[in-house]
């Protein structure tokens, strides 16, 4: 799989890469992301993940929740996006811990490392 994936650092990177089933975006680099999502012709076909979402802003998050595969995860309760997210459908939902914004669903707590 390593041979499927690529870092990149730069947008030019990331085209010359476009072609590998897993492309990260090197650091929190969110402008770079966010070009990322708009130039790649497949990005409807890959799961985009964005990780540490209580960091990112609104200009990203516009971008990826229109989008149908999308995994995130973070802090949910400082993140600018929360309203946004909790009014979209997912699939699957997985909580660590009660975050302090209501949920239109119960969270109910798992076991530690379950």
């Amino acid at each position: 799989m390593v041979e499927q994936t690529a870092t990149v650092h730069t947008l030019d990177e990331a085209k010359e890469n476009e072609n590998k089933q897993i492309i990260i975006i090197h650091g929190n680099d969110e402008k770079l992301c966010l070009e990322v999502i708009k130039s790649l012709k497949d990005i409807d076909e890959r799961v985009i993940f964005i990780k540490n979402i209580d960091i990112f802003n609104m200009p990203l998050f516009n971008e990826c929740l229109q989008r149908s595969k999308l995994i995130l995860s973070g802090n949910l309760d400082f993140c600018p996006a929360k309203q946004i997210i909790l009014g979209k459908k997912f699939a699957s939902i997985l909580l660590f811990a009660q975050p302090e914004i209501d949920l239109p669903y119960t969270f109910v707590p798992g076991e530690l490392y379950t």
